[in-house]
């Protein structure tokens, strides 16, 4: 993770002056996958801002979330139009669907935060234009995120910039190229960007399993909890959990109804054992009993032939 001090330079000169067979790999790129029209060029782009949209609703349904509209502000006197993948609008609300956000309609109201998915024919815009009018507008937290590679001699992906408004009115931005989860799995837990304590998340990126077109990586934008390592689901994620979680319990008790099964069989088993042992003791015990009761017989039968003989000895 890379910050940046003061830039008033926004837009590198690299990206000016890109040479020749690079513009001409942008072309050929274009010509074989033409471009749409509107910010959401491709699967995982449209996926991204939904995925984003869902969870900032789900988490923090008291602010105000806006996906892939146009936003109208003026800035003085000039009627600007910026369209933002993402935007977030802290304790607003705004109870009806919108075409466009009218900034004139919301008493100038200027978003808190807005997020701009990289795609081949936003990149530099977003990261020149939009980047100085964010600025201009004073929104606090600006953040361009590169779902695949694109324009690799420009930016490297994983790709995460936030441009974080100063008390100057500057731009300070903070670069991220490296995953916190890979695979569902936390494999880095410094690699996150801490966002002012305005912002009720923080930021880190996530390796899909998915590819892209020519088996490009795909990456996640994930919003973190304050402070902490914990992934902010969407409604999915969080329907998907409890499903799990209840599947989880359900195995668990029937996993502790088979012990307990086991266990009643085990002590049935160990009861009748006992039993047998026990009659098995007391025919032991009857035998002993007879063969001693058939020992004092013999041994009276005995004692009364000496008696009887000792008197016959007498009386000779």
């Amino acid at each position: 993770m890379t910050q940046d001090s003061e830039k008033s330079d926004f837009f590198s000169t690299r990206h000016a002056r890109m040479d020749a067979e690079y513009e001409k790999e942008l072309r050929e790129e274009a010509e074989r996958e033409p471009l749409r029209i509107g910010r959401r060029e491709s699967e995982p782009h449209s996926a991204e801002v939904s995925y984003l949209f869902d969870v900032l609703c789900s988490n923090f349904p008291e602010h105000r979330s806006i996906w892939d509209l146009h936003h109208y502000f003026s800035i003085e006197g000039e009627r600007v139009d910026i369209q933002f993948d993402i935007s977030l609008f802290l304790n607003f609300k705004i109870p009806e669907d919108l075409p466009s956000y009218n900034a004139s309609d919301f008493e100038n109201r200027i978003p808190d935060l807005a997020i701009n998915i990289l795609s081949k024919s936003t990149w530099r815009k977003d990261l020149s234009e939009i980047l100085e009018t964010c600025r201009r507008l004073k929104i606090l937290v600006y953040i361009i995120f590169l779902p695949y590679p694109i324009a690799r001699k420009v930016l490297s992906h994983p790709f995460l910039r936030v441009y974080i408004l100063n008390e100057k009115g500057s731009y300070v931005s903070i670069d991220l190229n490296e995953y916190m989860i890979i695979e569902d799995k936390i494999i880095d837990e410094h690699a996150r960007i801490d966002l002012p304590a305005k912002i009720p998340f923080d930021l880190a990126l996530k390796k899909l399993d998915r590819t892209y077109l020519g088996a490009k990586p795909r990456s996640r934008l994930i919003l973190l909890k304050k402070g902490k390592n914990e992934v902010l689901l969407s409604k999915f994620e969080e329907e998907r959990k409890k499903a799990e979680e209840s599947e989880r319990r359900a195995k668990e008790a029937e996993r502790r109804a088979e012990e307990e099964k086991k266990r009643a069989e085990e002590e049935k088993k160990r009861a009748e054992e006992e039993k047998k042992r026990a009659e098995e003791e007391k025919k032991r015990a009857e035998e002993e009993k007879k063969r001693a009761e058939e020992e004092k017989k013999r041994a009276d039968e005995l004692e009364k032939k000496i008696k009887s003989l000792m008197a016959k000895n007498t009386s000779s």
